[in-house]
């Protein structure tokens, strides 16, 4: 679906932008409708997909794409984040596929990424809502209990019909 028939990216979009980084990772970035639109100096959009991301570099040049599924080796993704300075904000976004994914599964991934020695934000969805969905039989529901008791949260609410965000971090937020 284009940028325009989904409301939930411009509340990313407008959300991520608040937080000013000048890294900024999205995984299962796709064509990069979100990252593009991003005020940070360096980009790596992230996707399984490698025709989205030829589709993301013809949209922004200047992100650096990379064919990588995290929830197989997140250590591509992890060595990324360690080449950044560590007096860096670093902003990971993860919309729109993690729903896919057990509690278990996504829990360890997020738990992995934030023990990880950088200022690290993370801004997930969460389907709260998956019976208005118009595919709701693929949808987990996380709680996120493990990471919410260990890290910095903050939730924001419905940014759209079946959607609300989780933001962890590391570091104050």
């Amino acid at each position: 679906a284009t940028y325009e028939s989904r409301s939930y990216k411009n509340q990313v979009i407008k959300i991520c932008n608040n937080y000013q980084t000048n890294y900024v990772i999205e995984i299962g970035c796709g064509i990069g409708e979100i990252i593009s639109r991003l005020n940070a100096s360096k980009k790596y959009g992230l996707d399984i997909n490698n025709d989205a991301l030829i589709m993301c570099k013809r949209l922004d040049r200047k992100i650096e794409t990379i064919q990588l599924d995290i929830m197989k080796n997140n250590n591509k993704l992890k060595k990324i984040i360690n080449s950044i300075p560590k007096d860096e904000h670093i902003l990971l976004i993860m919309v729109n596929w993690l729903h896919q994914y057990s509690e278990k599964e996504v829990s360890n991934m997020l738990n992995s990424l934030l023990c990880i020695n950088r200022k690290i934000i993370i801004i997930v969805d969460i389907y709260e809502r998956k019976e208005l969905s118009k595919i709701s039989y693929n949808k987990v529901v996380h709680q996120f209990k493990n990471i919410k008791n260990k890290f910095p949260y903050k939730r924001i609410n419905k940014i759209d019909e079946v959607r609300d965000l989780a933001i962890f971090s590391n570091c104050h937020i």
